[in-house]
């Protein structure tokens, strides 16, 4: 027969109706001490069901802890897997920069800094690496014509004593007057490159190849290495031999390239086209850009 909450009582014949007080206490008593037997099982039975409830919640909640440990631990994984990736990818990007960027500046192409998408650079000279330079000067070209605008304001802007011939120099680019518009931007570009570099050495241009020169340029370029992660890559290229700093007779000087002496010293007088004309201001855009790491060295040492 299945328990009741009775059933655990002790049975009893029950006293009877007009027996003696004594029989009723001893009755009384022994079914309140029944009672309180009852319910201390009972509640005993309801602590041990409470607690086991309680124990099982704690296994549930521990399972669900180790289960999201695991998964937090394989995210952790996967993350410190994507960033050694990434390091190791940068690492790459930047130990090859240089070679990307000197197959450009070999073709007369300078990068814009910041206004370049570094993703660009080596898919660019890989098309002059294969052999089709035509897509990539058409490309460079593109590309200079839709950044010559924001150039020119920040050049004028950065420079207001040049103004006047900044805005001669591009909007005879403009006009298509390249016998103009070349021998000015190369000129200027000389100008900004002392203001920035060397202020105080009668004489400097970033093309020449005198040791002093050179020094000064790379004591510029290393002391913008601990700041900038591309910025030593992208200037060490003017330290290589390029056609826009080379002299006479070197190999490089192939017919067609943009040659800063050959041009300011009356040698080539084929160079005014629309190709050489774009190259001079991706040339003095590449001038300008030093500006920035200067101005960055200005507000460090204040």
């Amino acid at each position: 027969m299945k328990e009741t909450l009775f059933s655990e009582m002790k049975k009893r014949p029950a006293a009877k109706l007009g027996g003696n007080m004594s029989n009723q206490i001893e009755d009384l008593v022994f079914s309140l001490t029944d009672a309180v037997i009852h319910f201390q099982k009972s509640f005993s039975d309801d602590m041990q069901e409470s607690l086991k409830s309680i124990k099982e919640a704690q296994e549930r909640i521990q399972k669900s802890l180790m289960l999201a440990g695991a998964q937090i631990k394989e995210m952790q994984e996967q993350m410190v897997g994507s960033m050694a990736k990434a390091g190791e990818n940068m690492h790459k990007f930047k130990t090859d920069l240089p070679d990307q960027l000197q197959i450009l500046a070999i073709h007369g192409w300078f990068i814009l800094g910041d206004d370049t998408p570094m993703t660009a650079i080596y898919p660019l000279a890989h098309l002059f690496r294969s052999g089709q330079d035509k897509e990539a000067h058409r490309q460079m070209c593109g590309h200079i014509r839709q950044q010559m605008t924001n150039i020119e304001e920040s050049l004028v802007a950065d420079y207001p004593k040049r103004a006047v011939i900044m805005k001669r120099a591009f909007d005879a680019v403009r006009a298509n007057d390249y016998v103009v518009s070349i021998p000015l931007m190369l000129m200027q570009a000389d100008g900004i490159g002392r203001e920035i570099i060397a202020a105080n050495m009668p004489g400097f241009s970033l093309t020449s190849k005198r040791p002093d020169f050179r020094q000064k340029i790379e004591s510029f370029i290393s002391a913008t290495e601990g700041d900038f992660v591309y910025a030593s890559e992208i200037f060490k290229v003017i330290l290589d031999n390029i056609p826009i700093n080379v002299s006479e007779r070197d190999p490089l000087l192939k017919p067609g390239v943009l040659n800063r002496n050959s041009i300011l010293h009356g040698l080539d007088t084929d160079y005014d086209n629309e190709l050489n004309a774009l190259r001079a201001v991706s040339w003095i855009g590449y001038v300008h850009y030093f500006k920035n790491f200067a101005d960055w060295r200005k507000i460090r040492k204040k």
